[in-house]
């Protein structure tokens, strides 16, 4: 070194020094770049499949809700019996076919567009989507079928198909422990892209599939494939061909992207090791990112990506942010040149170059006790503060509260050990205004290790917070109430049955119904049902627990989860029931809905939880059934669940299923109640229906009548009542002693919806050839007045031919005169309800005479039900009623002794 003068070498030395720290910090940058590029692709890629997850799992609850609802039912399952038998498999088939028709129109609605049966063997029994194409061995066409006929159980993945790639399902069809076959739903791809598009709406997704796929497809369908603009060596459907739940034609920003990322040799790389990946890429300056999800079929062979393009406009900052930082260091590397070369020369001040600001972070420099020196202008812009204002004060003046003293304990603390501290803060505009930041801070340190300065610098994040929280919405938030969703639900669930584990207390689940919510959907209209769901969230908020859990499950349903009631359970159950009562009471004031005022009212069910011994779907389960137990104990009420009542629906259950059997079993009797008039001169008789059944004994008519609707059996059972009623006027029309009598004949709601119920009872009249005058239905008030249009239509056409209505349990319903008027009734049946107490009872008194005068003005006759005392005659009598039903006169009667009952009431003359 003999050869440098001594300026020269401190140069040369200076120089080296300055040289290495810029390298050094070079590289520190890099390092941070690349993680944070790193782990904002992860986090984009996680989120990916996290949908992609979601999506499937509610795939999968609706189509088992779907299994449930339409194929888990007992006339279903007797034609999938009657199909294991060759003889009548034909006849079978299309049975099925025809049940399955409309259920069918409603799993398209919902994107369904394969439902198929196979029986055991994988034979295929009928494809609802080809009803015309079955008996082929889907033995090798479909691993799904040949796996859940083989294991019994469902069995659910991505299918490759031989016309389109779908998401099936497939489960195992089992009753009374015999294996009937499988059922098969499939939704296309389409549809799950639409409900991933739904969850993040901010990515535009494909479908590609494997090489191998097209080696699968029908031939006639091979040209509706293209290559892949991501991979050529892949295909993708070709949007220009009709083909059925086609992807919409790619957009301009697609086909750009895929021109970008098929040039990029690592994603044929990484398709071909066939894992998950994600890539950035950059058109017109701009970032973007590609996501590469790997979906295997059934056999866990690579089948097809997903990918899911978006802007990434993090990427963009983050390389801004980058070129920032790297101008930042190489400004305070020339800083750190010019403060070594000023104390080469004495210089004690420090001086801060102007230029070193003019940078899109805000900059702020402090000395070592926190206070502001220097700022620059996108300090000002971000935060709305001058330089004027806030030099020579602490960084604090930008505090938003958000944030405890732990958090800045901690950060100083990171900071003096370090030298360098960073992450998010959340601070206050000048205007008040809080945003979130992401903030980097250094420690500047002089040759003698003390602080001299610290210099932040930070950058505004809140619309990048804002997206993530509305992405987090709609995941796990009901967009019309704001309520959690069935997929928070099964979080905080799981959440509440641990704590309840770790503290010992007892918990409940609260499932809420709203009732006749579909009668005001479909009168006022879905805007209007909208508006009650809305106000009642609301009211549900307001009388819940802090702690408390609300979640909409969807429609009408409301779910409670209460957390630490009570470590005693009769205590606990009693504390449930208080806020159910609470809710309830809420719930069933008046509701102002635009301009109409409404009254609603739910049925809420109870299920009690503890120590982690329930598990979560038998726990809704059981908070559902009490919800029903609610609804039949007559809507508006609440029910706790039990074991009893898990007992009592298991009854229930093999009592409906008895209940199919009776009528071929000749167990349904009809029995007779006479109807007597003025001097008790016989009138006519009531049928009354009654199930003799060999174990039970007789069956109340309240047990198996609902049954019965709630089963749709009364289509089956109420046209053997009025066939039987038919044959009795017959018989009666042969005898002139009886031809006078008329016959009533109770209608269910169910039957007279039936669209050919006016046929039914013309063709039994034509048949049975007596009076039709002499046939009278009865139908209740409810009944009457639910889609009146369509009940007046059928009575009308019915009363044209002669048959006469009587309108049953009039008085207990919400009948109006006006609807009276409108309903060609000939008859009103005063309810017995009123007659039980019309000796005691002034309110009944007033009641019923009401009623008889309502009767009289509008020219109907009036019949009292219930009669059952001399007193109760007579005093009807004095108010103008002189029509009678009841054990004052005669109980109901067996088919024999009412035939000797009507020998002694009606005589035969001797001219007969």
């Amino acid at each position: 070194m003999r050869w440098l003068t001594t300026a020269q070498f401190n140069f040369l030395w200076l120089f080296l020094l300055l040289v290495s720290v810029w390298l050094g910090g070079m590289a520190f940058l890099n390092h941070q770049s690349e993680q944070q590029k790193q782990a904002y692709i992860d986090k984009k890629l996680s989120d990916l499949t996290l949908a992609w997850r979601s999506v499937q799992h509610l795939q999968k609850k609706s189509k088992r809700a779907f299994l449930n609802t339409y194929i888990m039912q007992p006339d279903v399952l007797s034609l999938l019996h009657d199909a294991q038998d060759p003889d009548k498999r034909d006849q079978a088939r299309q049975a099925l076919q025809q049940k399955m028709t409309p259920v069918y129109e409603q799993l398209k609605a919902s994107d369904i567009y394969q439902f198929q049966f196979t029986l055991p063997d994988n034979t295929s029994l009928l494809r609802m989507h080809r009803p015309d194409f079955y008996g082929d061995d889907l033995s090798g066409l479909r691993d799904s079928f040949r796996i859940a006929n083989e294991t019994l159980k469902p069995v659910s993945g991505f299918g490759l198909g031989r016309v389109l790639p779908g998401f099936r399902n497939v489960f195992p069809i089992i009753d009374e422990e015999q294996h009937l076959g499988a059922v098969e739903f499939s939704h296309a791809f389409e549809a799950l892209r639409q409900d991933m598009a739904f969850l993040d709406p901010n990515r535009e997704y494909s479908l590609i599939l494997h090489p191998r796929v097209k080696h699968a497809l029908f031939q006639r369908f091979k040209n509706y494939y293209i290559q892949s603009r991501f991979n050529s060596d892949w295909i993708e459907t070709d949007t220009r061909k009709n083909l059925p739940n086609s992807p919409p034609k790619p957009s301009i920003f697609s086909k750009r992207s895929g021109n970008v990322l098929s040039d990029m040799p690592e994603v044929a790389e990484k398709m071909r090791q066939g894992n998950d990946f994600a890539l950035n890429y950059s058109i017109q300056g701009h970032q973007y990112l590609a996501s590469f999800l790997s979906i295997r079929d059934l056999e866990n062979k690579p089948a097809a990506y997903i990918i899911a393009l978006a802007e990434a406009p993090f990427l963009g900052q983050l390389d801004q942010r980058h070129t920032t930082s790297l101008i930042f260091i190489t400004l305070l590397v020339v800083l750190l040149g010019g403060a070594i070369h000023l104390i080469n020369h004495n210089r004690k001040e420090l001086k801060i170059a102007a230029t070193a600001f003019n940078v899109q972070e805000g900059i702020v420099i402090t000395d070592p006790d926190g206070h502001i020196l220097k700022v620059n202008h996108s300090f000002t812009r971000l935060t709305g503060y001058a330089p004027h204002e806030v030099i020579g004060k602490t960084p604090a003046v930008l505090s938003s509260g958000l944030q405890n003293a732990k958090f800045y304990e901690t950060m100083w603390h990171q900071l003096k050990k370090h030298g360098r501290w960073q992450g998010e803060i959340w601070n206050r505009r000048k205007n008040g205004e809080t945003y979130a930041e992401y903030l980097t801070i250094t420690a500047v340190y002089n040759d003698r290790g003390r602080v001299t300065n610290y210099i932040g610098a930070f950058i505004d994040i809140t619309q990048r917070k804002e997206d993530e929280e509305q992405i987090r919405k709609l995941a796990f938030y009901d967009p019309l109430t704001g309520l959690p969703n069935r997929r928070l639900l099964i979080e905080r669930l799981e959440h509440a049955i641990a704590m309840s584990q770790r503290h010992h207390t007892y918990g409940a689940v609260l499932f809420i119904d709203l009732d006749n919510f579909k009668h005001l959907n479909d009168t006022r209209g879905h805007d209007v049902g909208d508006q009650l769901l809305v106000e009642v969230a609301e009211r549900l908020k307001t009388v819940s627990r802090d702690t408390d859990t609300i979640v909409r499950l969807g429609g009408d349903e409301f779910v409670l989860v209460c957390e630490a009631l009570s470590n005693d359970e009769r205590l606990a159950a009693r504390d449930a029931e208080k806020i159910a009562e609470k809710i309830r009471s809420s719930l069933t004031k008046p509701y102002h809905l635009n301009t109409i005022e409404h009254y609603n009212s739910p049925s809420i069910g109870i299920a009690l939880f503890r120590d982690g011994l329930n598990d979560l779907d038998d726990l809704l389960k059981q908070a559902d059934n009490a919800m029903y137990q609610a609804k039949n104990a007559g809507r508006n009420t609440i029910r706790l669940f039990n074991p009893a009542m898990q007992r009592e629906l298991e009854n229930r259950l093999l009592l409906e299923k008895d209940l199919r059997g009776a009528m071929e079993k000749q167990q349904l009797q009809l029995y007779f109640q006479p109807q007597v008039g003025r001097g008790g001169q016989l009138n006519g008789a009531e049928a009354l229906l009654r199930w003799q059944h060999p174990e039970r004994g007789m069956v109340p008519p309240d047990e198996f009548i609902p049954l019965a609707e709630e089963s749709h059996l009364i289509i089956q059972i109420g046209h053997w009542v009025l066939q039987q009623a038919c044959e009795t006027l017959c018989h009666w029309q042969s005898t002139p002693a009886l031809s006078h009598l008329t016959l009533s004949v109770n209608v269910s709601g169910r039957q007279i919806r039936q669209q050919n119920f006016v046929k039914e009872v013309t063709q039994l009249l034509e048949h049975y050839a007596f009076p039709p005058e002499r046939l009278k239905l009865e139908i209740t008030e409810s009944i009457a007045l639910d889609n009146m249009h369509d009940t007046l239509e059928k009575m009308q056409a019915l009363r044209e031919i002669g048959v006469i209505f009587s309108m049953d349990d009039f008085g207990t319903g919400f009948s109006s005169l006006s609807s009276i008027k409108q309903l060609p009734f000939s008859q009103v049946k005063i309810d017995k309800s009123f007659i039980t107490d019309l000796e005691n009872d002034q309110s009944d008194v007033i009641l019923t005479q009401t009623i008889i005068a309502m009767g009289q003005a509008l020219r109907l006759e009036v019949l009292a039900e219930g009669v059952e005392t001399q007193n109760q005659q007579q005093k009807l009598a004095n108010m103008g009623c002189f029509h009678y039903q009841g054990y004052y006169f005669s109980r109901p009667l067996p088919r024999a002794e009412f035939n000797d009952y009507l020998k002694k009431a009606c005589p035969p003359s001797s001219t007969d």
